[in-house]
């Protein structure tokens, strides 16, 4: 009886361990699933947006087959004081395991978003922010330097403008995400992927 006992003991220890580890692989596979990248895309001078204003361009890397909620979205500051929330753009994307670029330009009193300009699904929007009312302000765009790895629905800084009225504009270092600078104004754009099936 104590052999059947001690038997059925190690079994049920087995089961437990057997099932630990069998959730963990999924919850490591699931995590890879919800991961993708954002890298800066320095290969040419010129943006393939065709665009010559102030602005920087991205490729979003690791997105599986999918259709996927896009939103961009930009938060006010002054003197490192949350003032206002603009909503910008946001769209429903396919994708099939291939790169996506993005871009963002500023000219003038508009800020422009592009969304893989050479597929015929290609986005473009271009939306007058107050925050550029004042045009001959000097205007200082800060940008992610380092390859970023994202979780699906995380809120990424991905361009900050920023500006003062006088004295020195300081660049605002956004790998590690946003925090209120010692700038006179600052505009962070966001982005956020969502996977929608």
């Amino acid at each position: 009886m104590k052999k059947y006992l001690s038997i059925c003991g190690y079994l049920i220890i087995f089961l437990i361990i057997l099932t630990g580890c069998s959730t963990e692989t999924n919850e490591k596979e699931l995590k890879v699933e919800k991961e993708f990248k954002i890298v800066k895309d320095d290969s040419s001078e010129t943006s393939p947006f065709g665009i010559s204003g102030e602005g920087i361009d991205y490729i979003i890397k690791g997105l599986k087959s999918g259709k996927y909620e896009i939103s961009f979205y930009s938060k006010e500051y002054e003197n490192g004081k949350f003032v206002e929330e603009h909503k910008i753009y946001s769209s429903t994307l396919d994708t099939d395991d291939k790169e996506l670029p993005i871009g963002i330009y500023q000219e003038s009193k508009i800020v422009r978003f592009f969304i893989d300009p050479n597929s015929v699904a290609s986005i473009s929007k271009d939306v007058t922010l107050d925050f550029f009312n004042n045009s001959t302000k000097d205007i200082l765009l800060s940008t992610l330097e380092k390859e970023k790895e994202l979780t699906l629905g995380d809120e990424v800084p991905i361009a900050v403008f920023s500006s003062n009225n006088d004295g020195a504009i300081s660049s605002v270092d956004i790998d590690e995400g946003y925090k209120p600078s010692l700038n006179e104004k600052d505009l962070v754009v966001f982005m956020k992927c969502e996977l929608i099936n």
